[in-house]
C-alpha cells in the first residue's frame, strides 16, 4: 500500500475512533484546561481558560475578550483547536501543539512539541500520560539519524555536506503534528539560515522536503515511506 492510500485510510480510521472518543468526553481542550501549571509555566488556569474563550468566541461560540497575556505578559492566543489537536502561541517566538493519541490498550497519550520560530526553527517533542506526567520517548519512537533526512543516505558522504553538517554543528530540528490525523512529522531547519544557503547552496537540495513522518499505531510511531 502507498503512503496516500495509507493515510487516507488512517484518516478514515482515526476521524472514526475520534468520534467514539468525543462520545466519552475525551478531548485536548480539556487536557489542556486541566494541565497542571508546571506544564505551562506561563499559562496560568484563568489565562488558559480566556485563551479558549477567545477562540470560540471567533468561531461564534461565546463572546470575544480581550487579548490574553502570559505571566510574563506576553500575547497567547490559540490558532487552531479540534478534538484531538491543539495550536497556539505562547508568545511571539513561541508555539505549542498538542495532540492527542489513542493508546491500542486503553486511554492516550498526550504529546506536546514546543518550537522556537527563530530562523532557525526549533523543536522540543515530550509525551505524557493522561495524568500530564511525563513518559520517556523510548518505546514510543525512534528519532531519525542525520542520513535519514537526506533523498539518498549516501550524500552525507559527499564532502561540501559534511563540511555543511561540520559549519552547522548540533543540527536544528522542527517538528509538526496533522491537525486530523496521528502523524508527526521532522524536518531539518539549520539550512533555513541565509548565511548557510550562501555557503553550501547545493545542500537544501538534497535534504527531503517534507523530511520525515512518522505514523502512529496505538502503540509507538512507525516511519511512514516517503
Amino acid at each position: 500500500m502507498n503512503r496516500r492510500a495509507t493515510i487516507i485510510l488512517v484518516g478514515i480510521l482515526f476521524l472514526y475512533s475520534a468520534q467514539l472518543s468525543a462520545q466519552k468526553g475525551l478531548s485536548v481542550r480539556k487536557a489542556f484546561l486541566e494541565a497542571p501549571e508546571y506544564v505551562f509555566p506561563l499559562l496560568n488556569s484563568n489565562t488558559k481558560q480566556s485563551m479558549v474563550s477567545n477562540y470560540e468566541g471567533t468561531r461564534g461560540e461565546g463572546e470575544v475578550g480581550k487579548p490574553t497575556m502570559n505571566l510574563l505578559g506576553g500575547q497567547c492566543e490559540i490558532e487552531v483547536m479540534s478534538h484531538s489537536y491543539l495550536r497556539f502561541k505562547l508568545d511571539a517566538d513561541t508555539n505549542v501543539e498538542l495532540k492527542l493519541l489513542k493508546r491500542s490498550t486503553s486511554g492516550h497519550y498526550i504529546s506536546m512539541i514546543v518550537t522556537s520560530m527563530v530562523t532557525p526553527r526549533q523543536s522540543v517533542v515530550k509525551f505524557y500520560g493522561a495524568d500530564w506526567l511525563e513518559v520517556n520517548l523510548n518505546g514510543i519512537i525512534d528519532l531519525p539519524e542525520t542520513q535519514d533526512f537526506f533523498v539518498d543516505p549516501e550524500n552525507v558522504e559527499q564532502r561540501d555536506v559534511k563540511r555543511a553538517l561540520t559549519t552547522s554543528g548540533a543540527l536544528s530540528y522542527e517538528a509538526h503534528y496533522a491537525e486530523e490525523l496521528p502523524i508527526l512529522s521532522i524536518r531539518v531547519t539549520s539550512f533555513d539560515e541565509p548565511i548557510l544557503q550562501l555557503q553550501f547552496p547545493t545542500v537544501p537540495n538534497l535534504l527531503k522536503e517534507d523530511g520525515i513522518s512518522y505514523l502512529w499505531d496505538g502503540k509507538r510511531f512507525k516511519t511512514l515511506s516517503n
